[in-house]
């Protein structure tokens, strides 16, 4: 019965949305499309296809996505949203077809008083519950943020989670300070004060958030240094500073570098990580990537080539990943897509995929 009341309620959203299109201003959008996956080892062949729909009627806007493969109705889902004045209203429906279950009804209100905003959130899922409520306001340079929290413990009832205030006001030579509070469900979790951005040592580049945290049985002072040198125009350098104690820093480790350059409708980037810890994908030390936008015979065409290289290979350069996509406008109604996942190291061809969109 519940799971039949819950398709009553999709059919109800997406029959209003064919009422309210048939009187008033209306307009009906959508997209059809198609993708053929190859995966050859071991070999499968997946085709599927997902159509959604836009009614669009005034400030109100109603849509329904139906995504299906070759082995089941996988997913389907309604959504509507709109405006009643000053209050902004969404609320969304989704479904797993295949298993013949409901999977969630998200909500969403907001009130935008200025200077106040209020907003309410709420979420039902199998076995699970969610309430969130929260507000804003600001006067001169003082805001303050509310956000109250109830959740469901495996039942229908909603109790209370969280309850969280934060208060931001300037300070003197133009630094910026917060306070906050928060409560939990079993009592009192902490109360801190922070100061972002501090400048010390007469180095500008070089800054501080200070944390000040006080919990029920400890205080505790946190100093998080940062970096910034601006924005750089090709290069960027990705930065660890050791910090041995809460007072002192000890070096600069340059972990990363990163260059990107733009030249007419194409643009290159490479990413190269220097310490054996950060990794691309969790096992690639460096990518370069190849991106072209340019106008076609039809329409936009596009393509992306990524290599991904790993550390201490015994491949030709290194070369352990190639990814690619493409598509190509035809006209302004139809696009063409294709991708690839080839895994050098491997040898294995990962994936091959074609399709095709259709808008209107």
């Amino acid at each position: 019965m519940k799971s039949g009341g819950v398709w009553l309620a999709a059919v109800v959203l997406l029959c209003s949305g064919f009422v309210f299109a048939a009187h008033g201003d209306s307009s009906l959008s959508g997209e059809w499309s198609v993708t053929a996956t190859i995966e050859p080892g071991p070999f499968s062949l997946d085709l599927s296809t997902s159509l959604d729909l836009t009614y669009a009627i005034g400030e109100w806007s109603f849509s329904a996505e139906t995504s299906f493969s070759t082995a089941a109705w996988k997913s389907q889902s309604f959504e509507a949203s709109g405006t009643l004045g000053a209050i902004e209203l969404e609320s969304s429906l989704g479904f797993s077809p295949s298993s013949v279950k409901f999977k969630r009804w998200s909500n969403d209100v907001d009130l935008d008083l200025d200077p106040i905003s209020l907003s309410a959130s709420f979420d039902v899922a199998p076995n699970y519950i969610s309430l969130d409520l929260s507000g804003s306001g600001e006067v001169d340079d003082v805001s303050v943020d509310v956000d109250l929290e109830f959740r469901s413990r495996g039942g229908c009832d909603l109790l209370f989670d969280e309850l969280e205030v934060t208060v931001d006001f300037p300070l003197f030579c133009e630094y910026g300070g917060s306070a906050a509070v928060a409560v939990e469900d079993d009592g009192f979790d902490e109360l801190s004060f922070s100061v972002d951005d501090v400048e010390l040592c007469g180095m500008p580049a070089l800054t501080y958030d200070i944390d000040l945290i006080f919990e029920l049985d400890a205080k505790t002072v946190k100093l998080r240094p940062s970096f910034d040198f601006g924005d750089p125009v090709c290069v960027d350098l990705y930065i660890e500073v050791q910090t041995p104690t809460q007072t002192t820093f000890s070096s600069l480790d340059i972990y990363g570098i990163k260059f990107e350059a733009e030249l007419g409708a194409v643009e290159f980037e490479a990413i190269s990580y220097l310490d054996g810890k950060h990794k691309l994908n969790g096992k690639y030390w460096e990518m370069y990537r190849l991106a072209i936008n340019e106008d076609g015979c039809c329409g936009e065409a596009a393509a992306e080539l990524k290599a991904y290289f790993l550390e201490g290979g015994i491949g030709l350069f290194d070369l352990g990943l190639f990814e690619g996509t493409f598509s190509l406008d035809l006209g302004e109604s139809i696009t063409i897509q294709s991708s690839i996942a080839w895994d050098i190291k491997a040898g294995v061809l990962e994936e091959l995929a074609v399709g095709f969109s259709v808008t209107w």
